[in-house]
């Protein structure tokens, strides 16, 4: 091999490393992740997945078209047939795969990352979606060597304009409409595809919605589309409180997350969300599985098992979820980043019918939101703390010795605890836990978690944690 050959060879590598992450491909277009990873991507992922089917959608980043193009032509080049679902939300997409029978659906997001991020989200026909342990790292492989077995012959392009319009009277099934009654919602689109789908919901609801970011942008002028952050949703919580609104809605890029703000202005987290869906479901699935992710409140294990479900924690991340949820037969799938994923909704996550499912709640309890979500709050976590490692100029390999470095910390640390370990572990004690794990769709960041009985215990054992990982 030539010395410009392997050169090219190991940038590619190096490229690659950084945007095959542990749950899909992400990167910052074009630098990172670019039309020709994107072809390639579309031929390793149809031969991988033996999929004669493909369905593909994009939200409303910049590159979308031009990502979804060459994924389209390396699918087809590969020998499938492609649909073409237009600009959609994910969860949008994911029923449309399901429904209409595609061996493979790809969605062209990067969900929650800033503006500069695209990616590529992978879910096979039984709802599974394609990660870091379930064939993405043999997906990188293919892409990285560019070889790929000759089809039978090019197949097929069309166009499928009814995507969105069929998801929502699909999502309404997860309710019924005659059970809502009259609510004042303040909808924070964040510029991402929840605006879309608030539009065409309209009609069906006896809400009254007061929008805001309601055009898709790619650029996110308001704010990062990322609603479980407080900065990313502070303009909506004001909102709430000088509209005497009964509650606020904010959806991330791709509005398959959703998160709640009660009428004083109050986040409610995916524990908390998470909660009352879980004893919604019990309520006519008795003794079902219900589970949480590591860095999950206490909260909602307690939930299930008051409510006579059976808990079972999973790993973070929508491929080693649906994984989970698929072996261990889980009707209801959380995660605290606002996830919430059903096993009647083809395993997936969506944050439009979670969020039905929680106002059809909220009407038939007669109550104010706060109070709805009130007792799920017997517990303190502080917000997740992303800590940032390295300089944009680390390699791969020199950020995976810092996270073993600062992981092994953490370890010693927690001599004594009880550890939980589903992919990462999470450190129990009998009065607070703590879990620090490294980012699946950031790189160079590190996320710790803190959760207490009570807010002296959270403070002290915060801040033990937070300069254990600054060392």
């Amino acid at each position: 091999m030539g010395t410009e050959k392997r050169m090219c060879r190991n940038e590619m590598q190096e490229r690659l490393d950084k945007i095959f992450q542990g749950y899909d491909v992400r990167g910052i277009y074009p630098d990172e992740y670019d039309t020709d990873v994107a072809y390639r991507l579309g031929r390793a992922a149809v031969e991988f997945c033996g999929a004669e089917r493909v369905i593909i959608g994009r939200d409303m980043r910049r590159g979308g078209p031009e990502l979804f193009s060459a994924l389209a032509n390396g699918a087809i080049d590969q020998g499938a047939d492609v649909t073409d679902a237009g600009m959609c939300s994910s969860d949008a997409l994911y029923h449309a795969g399901a429904d209409g029978g595609y061996d493979l659906s790809l969605m062209v997001t990067a969900s929650h990352n800033p503006a500069e991020f695209n990616g590529t989200k992978i879910v096979q026909s039984d709802g599974t979606s394609v990660g870091k342990n379930s064939g993405l790292l043999e997906i990188k492989k293919m892409v990285l060597e560019g070889a790929f077995p000759e089809a039978g012959g090019r197949g097929t392009f069309r166009n499928d304009e009814g995507v969105m319009e069929r998801f929502i009277d699909y999502a309404l099934g997860f309710i019924d409409p005659d059970n809502l009654t009259p609510l004042k919602i303040v909808v924070d689109a964040g510029n991402g595809m929840g605006g879309v789908l608030t539009e065409l919901l309209r009609a069906h609801v006896p809400f009254e919605i007061i929008p805001m970011n309601f055009e898709p942008d790619g650029t996110f002028p308001a704010h990062d589309p990322d609603p479980t952050r407080p900065e990313c949703v502070e303009i909506l919580r004001q909102r709430v409180r000088e509209e005497n609104a009964d509650l606020g809605l904010g959806f991330d890029g791709d509005a398959d997350r959703a998160a709640l703000i009660d009428e004083k202005g109050g986040l409610i987290n995916g524990s908390e969300l998470g909660s009352v869906l879980a004893r919604k479901i019990l309520a006519r699935q008795p003794g079902a599985k219900i589970s949480y992710c590591l860095v999950s409140s206490w909260t909602i294990r307690d939930t299930i098992e008051d409510h006579g479900g059976q808990p079972v924690i999973t790993p973070v991340g929508g491929a080693n979820i649906r994984q989970v949820m698929k072996e261990e037969d889980i009707v209801l799938a959380t995660e605290r980043s606002g996830h919430y994923y059903l096993k009647e909704n083809h395993l997936a996550d969506s944050g439009l019918i979670a969020a039905l499912m929680a106002l059809e709640d909220l009407c038939q309890e007669g109550c104010m939101l706060s109070e709805l979500i009130d007792p799920y709050r017997k517990y303190r976590m502080a917000p997740e703390l992303s800590i940032l490692l390295g300089t944009p100029e680390s390699s791969v390999s020199e950020l995976d010795e810092i996270k073993r470095e600062k992981m092994q910390r953490a370890n010693e640390f927690a001599q004594g605890a009880e550890v939980i370990v589903r992919n990462e572990p999470r450190f129990e004690f009998k009065d607070w836990w703590f879990c620090v794990r490294p980012s699946g769709t950031e790189p160079r960041r590190l996320r710790m978690t803190v959760e207490a009985k009570t807010q002296e215990q959270l403070d002290e054992r915060y801040e033990q944690v937070k300069a254990l990982l600054a060392e």
